[in-house]
């Protein structure tokens, strides 16, 4: 499990005026145009002098806008939710301190192999001014919990929300320490939900490629036999039932896994609880075509047993 710790950070009293673009994408015109606002931060990523000045000066920019109030420390150890939309493009994330110690061990991947000249000029910039400036972006492995907590940490009153750059920038603050204790889910649990998944995912592969094949070949028996195999399995292996339900926990909505197991339950003689489940899904994900469709093939055989066809 990488370690993960709430932060308090200095944030701008307005992040509209004192934000700007990362510092490496800056060009030179939009440079001198934002050195003109004593309020942005180009003067702490990009400050004026040259060699070592430069970064004397950073501290010094940084210094000042302690000192004048521009930014203020958060009072209360914190994470926040950061997010970009716009129109065409949106991603979101969390914004909180990270092992350096997992960085270096390789428990955290590297997003890029940053070349030698800006590596050392960012470190001397941190060195000197004492501040990191800019994000260091990392990915997570996707997870249920993860992105529930996320969902109601959104559900507040964003601590800032403007429009900058042509997208609109939104940053929800989380205090409460047990919300944040749950982001630190365990490699146990990030493996199973991973193994949970490529086994459906596998099971549903095999299923595709029986299906095509018995459209080209329906009197193949080797393919006749992969298909029996494949439903003794998943019918009579309690692990997979068991993989099936557990990946129906963390993905209600899915078609796939929702119709799978409402095929087993029909075999159990359980057509109330297939259809439950579909339900279930379809509250999720109305636009379900395959757990639709399933809900319908039950519902029809059991109006024909109701009426005796």
């Amino acid at each position: 499990m990488v370690l993960i710790s709430p932060i308090r950070p200095y944030i701008p009293i307005d992040p509209e005026e004192f934000c700007t673009n990362p510092y490496d994408v800056i060009s030179k015109e939009e440079e001198e145009k934002l050195k003109k606002n004593p309020n942005s931060l180009i003067h702490l990523i990009l400050p004026e002098g040259t060699a070592e000045e430069i970064y004397e000066n950073a501290g010094k920019a940084y210094r000042e806008f302690k000192k004048k109030k521009i930014i203020k420390k958060e009072e209360k150890p914190s994470i926040f939710v950061y997010r970009q939309e716009s129109a065409q493009f949106s991603h979101q994330g969390l914004i909180m301190g990270i092992s350096l110690q997992d960085y270096e061990d390789g428990n955290i991947v590297k997003h890029e192999f940053t070349r030698e000249k800006p590596l050392k000029d960012r470190t001397n910039h941190i060195v000197a001014s004492n501040v990191a400036a800019g994000l260091v972006w990392t990915v997570f492995q996707a997870n249920k919990q993860i992105n529930t907590l996320i969902e109601t940490i959104k559900k507040k009153e964003p601590k800032c929300d403007f429009k900058k750059y042509g997208y609109r920038q939104l940053l929800w603050q989380e205090t409460d320490l047990k919300i944040i204790e749950k982001l630190k889910i365990s490699d146990d649990d990030i493996q199973s939900d991973l193994s949970r998944r490529v086994l459906t995912d596998l099971i549903k592969k095999t299923e595709k490629e029986i299906f095509v094949g018995l459209q080209r070949f329906p009197e193949d028996e080797h393919i006749l036999t992969s298909k029996s195999t494949l439903a003794d399995i998943l019918n009579n292996k309690p692990a997979a039932i068991h993989a099936l339900e557990k990946a129906f926990q963390a993905n209600p909505g899915s078609g796939y896994i929702a119709s799978r197991l409402a095929q087993h339950y029909v075999q159990e003689n359980s057509s109330d609880r297939a259809i439950e489940l579909l339900n279930q899904s379809l509250a999720e994900n109305p636009i379900n075509s395959e757990a639709h469709l399933e809900l319908a093939k039950i519902l029809i055989n059991k109006d024909e047993e109701y009426l005796g066809y």
